[in-house]
């Protein structure tokens, strides 16, 4: 009897840290200090055409009670930007912002590394990565 209990008890705690976190991995996060979190640290965009500029969504999310501030990014190429900077996330939201990618004049794959900033002092930046490969036209 002691078993069922104890496996219950587990399925409840994991109920609730999924309903309040959005998934256990989220929950660990926080636990370990990150807080503030986007949907994917890399994204891909499949494939696309040489000199082809698109949008992407990307959502961050504040695991934390407390508002957060993204006060901007920095990336070493203009092929990729951040359209929606600087904003506030509220405690326990989210924020959609857009990537604005230009692919190369050259083929073949493409990677790059954004890193944006916060005021969390645990947490003063996190990276997101783009990648994706650039087909001749």
């Amino acid at each position: 009897m002691g078993g069922a209990v104890g496996v219950v008890l587990i399925l409840a705690s994991a109920t609730w840290l999924t309903s309040r976190y959005g998934s256990l991995e989220r929950w660990r996060l926080s636990r370990d200090g990150i807080v503030v979190v986007p949907d994917q640290s890399v994204k891909s965009f499949g494939q696309a055409p040489i000199r082809h500029a698109f949008s992407m969504p990307l959502v961050v999310s504040n695991l934390s009670d407390v508002p957060i501030d993204l006060m901007g990014y920095n990336t070493t190429c203009s092929c990729a930007m951040v359209d929606g900077l600087p904003t506030s996330i509220p405690p326990w939201g989210e924020v959609q912002l857009t990537l604005l990618i230009k692919t190369p004049g050259i083929d073949g794959p493409f990677q790059q590394d954004l890193e944006f900033y916060t005021n969390v002092v645990n947490q003063r930046s996190f990276r997101l990565t783009v990648v994706g490969e650039v087909q001749p036209n």
